[in-house]
């Protein structure tokens, strides 16, 4: 079964561009709904989840000229790139500042390397989450759009959580 720009059109339930601004307002809010917004032969989607926070994947559809899937991409928002670098950076600040205010060279690069250990610990954590739930997340949509999956593995995996009950109503009325 091919799956045309028109089926996945119908996965997205709030339009938004693809912007920081806009991926950082959806992390603070909750709100569980797709997002997404179209382009002439792409189109983005994202959702978030109680797990993931703002780690959560943006999936790119590209379409040919004649409407067709043709590829698939993810990424990690615009907003989870942003705190990866800023979030160990404030987090652990007082660390950073015991390293310069009292130069001590051991001193120094004992709470340098700690920092650098705990800011890499922290995007290994982010990084998991988004690993995580990307697989899911997709089938979820692929689901979404009555796409029977081939393969063995994806077809015995259950619903993930991210499908609640207003998606599935929508689906059945359809």
């Amino acid at each position: 079964m091919e799956i045309t720009k028109s089926d996945v059109q119908k996965l997205i339930q709030v339009q938004k561009e693809n912007t920081f601004l806009n991926h950082f307002i959806y992390a603070i809010k909750k709100d569980y709904k797709i997002h997404g917004n179209i382009e002439k032969h792409k189109i983005n989607i994202w959702q978030k989840t109680s797990l993931t926070g703002s780690s959560y994947s943006v999936y790119s559809f590209e379409f040919d000229s004649e409407n067709i899937l043709t590829k698939v991409n993810d990424k990690l928002n615009p907003f989870a790139h942003f705190t990866q670098l800023l979030f160990p950076l404030f987090f652990f600040f007082p660390l950073l500042s015991t390293a310069f205010t009292d130069f001590l060279i051991k001193k120094f690069l004992v709470c340098i390397s700690i920092f650098l250990i705990l800011t890499f610990a922290c995007y290994l954590l982010s990084r998991k989450i988004y690993l995580y739930n990307k697989k899911d997340q997709l089938i979820d949509f692929y689901h979404l759009i009555n796409i029977k999956a081939k393969n063995n593995q994806l077809v015995k995996q259950r619903r993930s959580r991210i499908l609640d009950l207003e998606t599935e109503e929508k689906l059945e009325n359809e």
